[in-house]
């Protein structure tokens, strides 16, 4: 009779499976010791003061202000508008178009 051996992939497959189930069944046996109060009031306090650094950090204004947005946009419509020829530069006019839409409903905001 033939003998089949399994393919190189199964056999990694079987000895990851048998790894698991090995790991698995030690973690049945061991329980979670419980942690020094000293220790975990440590770990409390190092997540408190990330998170408060988080917070202040998320206060801080980081985001581009309403004015310096529309001097970009309008600075960028001149520059569009020199960019303009008679021929081949049609695709221009509907960006212009959009950003001054764009402009007009920054400024009645």
């Amino acid at each position: 009779m033939c003998r089949v051996e399994p393919a190189p992939c199964s056999r990694t497959a079987l000895v990851r499976d048998r790894y698991i189930d090995e790991i698995k069944a030690e973690m049945k046996e061991e329980r979670f010791k419980k942690v020094d109060d000293g220790v975990w009031d440590d770990i409390v306090a190092r997540m408190k003061e990330r998170e408060r650094k988080r917070v202040e950090y998320d206060k801080k204004d980081t985001t581009v202000t309403a004015e310096i947005y529309l001097t970009v946009l309008k600075d960028e419509i001149v520059e569009l508008k020199s960019r303009l020829e008679s021929t081949e530069t049609g695709y221009l006019i509907p960006t212009i178009s959009t950003l001054q839409q764009r402009v007009r409903e920054m400024e009645n905001d």
